[in-house]
C-alpha cells in the first residue's frame, strides 16, 4: 500500500454539524453584517448595530455566525474572521453569552477548515469552551470538545484526539445532540482505520451514516461514504471502492464542498493507480490538484504531487520526479514545523525509498528526523533512523545500518515503543546471519519474537521463527528447520498472510528436494550463501530474503 495512501486521513474534513437556523438569512441581512465590518472602529461599528436592534438579535447573531463561517474567501481573506470578531463584540454588548460562544466558535471553524492554522484554531475553540462551562452550556461544551478533538486529529495526535471524541459523545447525548452523536461515530470510525480495524471501523461509520440519513444531513452522509470507499480500497475491494468513492464525490458536488471533491478524486487517482491505469491516475491527481489550489489546501495539493512522483519514476523521468518530490517538499513545509509535518515529509521519503532513490530518501528522512526532534516525538526520530538503516542495507552497507538500529532502539526503549524494538532486533539479527554469526543472529531473534509477541504482532513472530529456522538450516538441523518453516507457517496463517505461507511452502519444498539428493544433502550451508546454487533448493528465491519480503510489521508514530 502506497504511503500516500494513509496521508489521506490527514485532510479528511468533518465540517462543522450545526444545523445553522439562516432561513430567514437575506441579501439586506449580509449587506449588514458587511457594512459593520467596513467600520474601522469599535464605535462605528457601535452606531450601525444600534441603528439596527431591532434586527440584530440572538437568532439574527447566530445566522451572521454561519454566514460567517460559509464565505468561500475565507480561503484568502480575512473577511469571515473579521466578521466573527465583530459578531462577538456584539454579542458582548448585548449580554448575549451563547451568541459569543458561536461567535468564538465561528473563529475556530475558519481557522481550522479554511486556514489550516491549527494553533490558531484551539486556542478559538478554548475560549468558547471555557466560557460554556462558565454558563452550564452542555451542548456548546460537547461542540467545543469535539473540535479540539479535530484539531488533534488534523495534527496527527490520534489519542488526544479520540479522548476528546469520548468525551464529547456522553455530553452530546445529554444535550440531546444526535447530529453530535454522529458526528464523534465517524470520528471513532476514522480512529479504528489507522489502527487496521476495519471491521470496528465499518460499524461505526455504519452508525453515523444512519444518524446522517435520519437527519438530512448531505455533507455527513457523504463523509461516511467516503470513508467506507476507503475501508473498501485498503481491503482491496476495488469494485467497490469505486461505487462509494462516486456516490460520496456526487454529494460533495450537491453540497459545495470542494474539499470532500478534491479528497474523492484524488481517491479515484489512487484507485486508478493500483489498477495499473496510470493515465486516468495522472487525470485525476491533476484535477484534485487543482481544486485543492481553488482551495488553498498546499497540504492536499502535495498529497497530488506525491501521487504524480511514482508516475514519472516509472517512466524513467528521474529528474522530473526528483522536481516533484521537491515540489511536494515545499508545500508540506508551508505548515510550518510540526509533528503533522514531519510525518508528510517521512511519507515523501518513503516514495523514494520505494523507488530506489536512495540518496534523495536519505535527505529527506534526515529531514523528517530533524523536524520529529523539534516536535518532541522520539518515535518519529527513531523512525527516521530505522529507515535510514534501510537504505544502508540496500547499500550494503552494514556497519552503518548497524549503527542507526541500534540508535533507533535506544529511543524507541526510551518511548516504550515494543514494536520498534522489536523491527530493530530482528533487523539486527538479520545483519547478524549475513555474516554467518549464527548463535548471536539466533538469540537477537528470540529476543525480537519476545517483543512481538508483547506487541501482539503475529506476523513479526512468525518473521522471526521463520528466520531461526534459516539458522536451524545452516546448522545442518534439517528436521529442526522445517518444525520451524512449520511453526511460522501456522502463524502466517492466523495473520492472514498469503506471501508469509508462501514463503515458508518455498523453504520446505526446498527441504523435500535436499532430502531426495544425497548429493547435496552433503554439501556444507555454507555453500548456500551463493543465490545461483540456493535456487536449486529455493526456487525463485534466495536463501536470505532479497526477493522474500521480510514482512515487516508496520509501526505507526
Amino acid at each position: 500500500m502506497r504511503s500516500a495512501v494513509l496521508l489521506l486521513f490527514i485532510i479528511s474534513l468533518c465540517l462543522p454539524t450545526l444545523s445553522a437556523e439562516t432561513a430567514a438569512w437575506d441579501k439586506p441581512d449580509a449587506d449588514l453584517i458587511k457594512s459593520i465590518i467596513q467600520k474601522r472602529t469599535l464605535q462605528e461599528q457601535k452606531k450601525i448595530y444600534e441603528k439596527n436592534l431591532r434586527i440584530i438579535n440572538a437568532d439574527w447573531l447566530y445566522a451572521a455566525a454561519r454566514y460567517a463561517y460559509a464565505l468561500e474567501s475565507n480561503y484568502t481573506t480575512d473577511t469571515g474572521l473579521r466578521m466573527a470578531e465583530a459578531l462577538e463584540e456584539i454579542a458582548r454588548r448585548k449580554g448575549l453569552t451563547t451568541n459569543i460562544i458561536t461567535a468564538r466558535y465561528t473563529s475556530g471553524d475558519i481557522w481550522l477548515d479554511y486556514k489550516y492554522n491549527y494553533r490558531m484554531a484551539e486556542k478559538a475553540y478554548s475560549g468558547a469552551l471555557a466560557l460554556s462551562r462558565s454558563d452550564g452550556n452542555v451542548l456548546w461544551q460537547a461542540r467545543c470538545i469535539n473540535r479540539i478533538g479535530d484539531v488533534f486529529y488534523r495534527e496527527r495526535d490520534y489519542r488526544a484526539a479520540e479522548n476528546r471524541y469520548q468525551t464529547a459523545l456522553p455530553l452530546y447525548r445529554k444535550a440531546g445532540s444526535e447530529f453530535g452523536e454522529a458526528n464523534c461515530f465517524k470520528r471513532f470510525g476514522d480512529i479504528a482505520v489507522l489502527k487496521s480495524d476495519f471491521t470496528v471501523a465499518h460499524n461505526h461509520y455504519a452508525e453515523a451514516l444512519s444518524r446522517y440519513r435520519k437527519l438530512g444531513s448531505t455533507l455527513g452522509v457523504a463523509n461516511c461514504l467516503k470513508r467506507l470507499g476507503d475501508i473498501a480500497f485498503y481491503t482491496s475491494d476495488r469494485v467497490k471502492s469505486h461505487e462509494l468513492y462516486t456516490a460520496a464525490l456526487d454529494l460533495y458536488s450537491r453540497a459545495g464542498s470542494l474539499l470532500g471533491q478534491a479528497n474523492c478524486i484524488r481517491m479515484l487517482g489512487e484507485l486508478a493507480y493500483h489498477q495499473k491505469n496510470e493515465k486516468t491516475a495522472e487525470r485525476n491527481y491533476r484535477k484534485a490538484m487543482g481544486l485543492y489550489r481553488k482551495i488553498n489546501s498546499s497540504q492536499g495539493e502535495a498529497g497530488c504531487i506525491k501521487g504524480l512522483i511514482p508516475l514519472e519514476y516509472k517512466k524513467k523521468n528521474f529528474k522530473k520526479g526528483d522536481t516533484l518530490t521537491a515540489d511536494a517538499l515545499i508545500l508540506y513545509k508551508k505548515a510550518g514545523a510540526s509533528l503533522s509535518t514531519a510525518n508528510q515529509v517521512y511519507s515523501l521519503a518513503s516514495v523514494a525509498f520505494n523507488y530506489s532513490r536512495f540518496d534523495a530518501s536519505d535527505r529527506l528522512f534526515r529531514e523528517a528526523g530533524s523536524l520529529y526532534g523539534a516536535a518532541l516525538s522520539p518515535i518519529g526520530s527513531a523512525n527516521c533512523m530505522y529507515r535510514r538503516a534501510d537504505i544502508c542495507i540496500q547499500k550494503n552497507d552494514t556497519s552503518a545500518a548497524e549503527r542507526l538500529y541500534s540508535s533507533a532502539l535506544a529511543l524507541y526503549k526510551s518511548a516504550q515503543a515494543t514494536l520498534g524494538e522489536a523491527n530493530c532486533l530482528s533487523m539486527q539479527a538479520d545483519i547478524l546471519l549475513r555474516r554467518y554469526d549464527l548463535s548471536r543472529a539466533r538469540k537477537q531473534y528470540l529476543a525480537a519474537r519476545d517483543r512481538y509477541s508483547k506487541a501482539g504482532s503475529v506476523v513479526g513472530e512468525a518473521n522471526c521463527i521463520f528466520s531461526i529456522g534459516d539458522i536451524a538450516f545452516h546448522e545442518r538441523r534439517y528436521r529442526k528447520a522445517a518444525d520451524l518453516y512449520r511453526e511460522a507457517e501456522s502463524l502466517y496463517k492466523k495473520a492472514g498472510s498469503e506471501l508469509g505461507i508462501r514463503n515458508c511452502g518455498l523453504r520446505l519444498k526446498g527441504l523435500e528436494r535436499l532430502h531426495h539428493s544425497s548429493s547435496l544433502r552433503e554439501i556444507h550451508p555454507r555453500l548456500f550463501q551463493n543465490p545461483v546454487r540456493k535456487s536449486m533448493l529455493f526456487p525463485g528465491t534466495s536463501f536470505y530474503g532479497s526477493n522474500i519480503p521480510l514482512l515487516r510489521t508496520a509501526f505507526f508514530i
